[in-house]
């Protein structure tokens, strides 16, 4: 719950020690982690894909309607 609401902890914080510490409390961790990973991934690659369909229409519109 810690990692979800705070965008910086404090490794001194005790949730951070109990979490470390806590078997059940990590492997929460980690699948939060594991899920932002594949988030920032779909982001990343619906980023490319958008770029390359920009990229794709300007083309198309220069060949199309060449400039003066």
């Amino acid at each position: 719950m810690l990692a979800r609401r705070s965008s910086r902890i404090a490794l001194t914080d005790a949730r951070v020690d109990h979490a470390a510490s806590c078997p059940q409390c990590m492997a929460r961790l980690l699948a939060l982690r594991q899920k932002h990973r594949r988030q920032r991934r779909m982001w990343i690659i619906l980023g490319a894909i958008a770029l390359l369909l920009l990229l794709a229409v300007a083309v198309t519109f220069i060949l199309r309607y060449p400039f003066p």
